[in-house]
């Protein structure tokens, strides 16, 4: 088992949260300020990305990954497609969460989304369930009932809406 709780772990987390929240309140604001359309702020956002994607592909043999990318079948190329298309999907609808939710709520959920990852990873490659696994999953899941409840303390209260007769 791979898990352990110590200070790095917990300031990585910490500092994880913490830019997803700015990210978030950024893109918010940059989209209500100018205008600007979901999908020209994630153009922009992959094109910031490959800047700091090119710093890693410097040491790298990228024409070599090209070639051994066309060496493979066909059903492995159009899996690789499915990928990149499937993540232009994914960061529309992560737009679209951004505008919809708060920095925090969006920053939860991306943590909380691990939590059954992790029950299934117990389930499928037939880890132990030891104390520690089942606290780890107890935690989280208790983090998502505390924050839910907190959000909803914080909500406004809905106007009932009167049905006709």
């Amino acid at each position: 088992n791979d898990l352990k709780f110590d200070l790095a772990g917990y300031l990585a987390m910490f500092f994880n949260v913490l830019t997803n929240i700015i990210h978030v309140s950024l893109t918010k604001r940059i989209q209500k300020r100018g205008k600007v359309r979901k999908e020209v702020s994630l153009h922009y956002q992959s094109i910031f990305m490959c800047i700091f994607l090119a710093f890693f592909l410097v040491n790298e043999d990228v024409a070599g990954i090209y070639q051994r990318l066309l060496a493979q079948s066909l059903s492995v190329r159009l899996a690789f497609l499915s990928t990149g298309l499937n993540g232009i999907v994914i960061a529309l609808c992560s737009m679209w969460c951004i505008e919809a939710t708060s920095g925090s709520t969006y920053s939860m959920v991306g943590a909380l989304n691990k939590i059954p990852s992790s029950a299934l990873g117990i389930l499928i490659f037939h880890d132990p369930i030891n104390l520690l696994n089942l606290a780890g999953v107890a935690i989280g899941l208790l983090g998502g009932i505390v924050f839910t409840m907190a959000k909803m303390r914080m909500a406004p209260p809905q106007v009932a809406l009167k049905s006709r007769v």
